[in-house]
């Protein structure tokens, strides 16, 4: 009888054993990626570089941003794997830091940023990342008007 027990006991320890450990799985949390851009400042007529830039805990391995930027006072210079007109599009699976090139053609202050619903990132492990992002500004000043007298009677 006693032996009866003692087995009952070590079959019922270990069904509790499986049972425990079986709903235990490898959870990992989701990873997350953060863009930021750079601001700037210039006078119409000036070119600003703007550096975009992917950071995560782990390495990212795929970039692949959609950026949106106020083409009525910059115009696209360089940088973007295509583009132009108010869009562009940055993809690579070795860089997660980008330089975009603009031109200031009017005065006034335009965002750029990072739209969130076509844009991804990718890790080894996760295929998309979530992503943060935070938005930069280019200030693009109207030059100074200068007096078309040089005879310095004002001084």
């Amino acid at each position: 009888m006693n032996n009866i027990k003692r087995i009952t006991a070590l079959v019922m320890a270990m069904l509790m054993s499986i049972l425990m450990f079986s709903g235990l799985t490898n959870v990992k949390a989701a990873q997350t990626a953060h863009v930021s851009i750079s601001s700037a400042s210039a006078n119409v007529g000036d070119e600003v570089t703007i550096r975009i830039t992917a950071s995560s805990d782990v390495k990212i391995e795929l970039c692949d941003l959609k950026i949106i930027y106020d083409s009525s006072i910059l115009q696209y210079v360089s940088g973007f794997d295509a583009g132009g007109g108010g869009t562009g599009r940055l993809i690579s699976s070795d860089r997660t830091s980008f330089d975009v090139v603009f031109k200031t053609i009017n005065p006034g202050t335009a965002t750029i940023s990072v739209d969130t619903s076509t844009s991804y990132t990718g890790s080894a492990d996760e295929d998309y990342m979530s992503l943060t992002t935070s938005s930069g500004k280019v200030t693009a000043k109207a030059p100074a008007s200068y007096s078309s007298d040089n005879t310095l009677k004002s001084l």
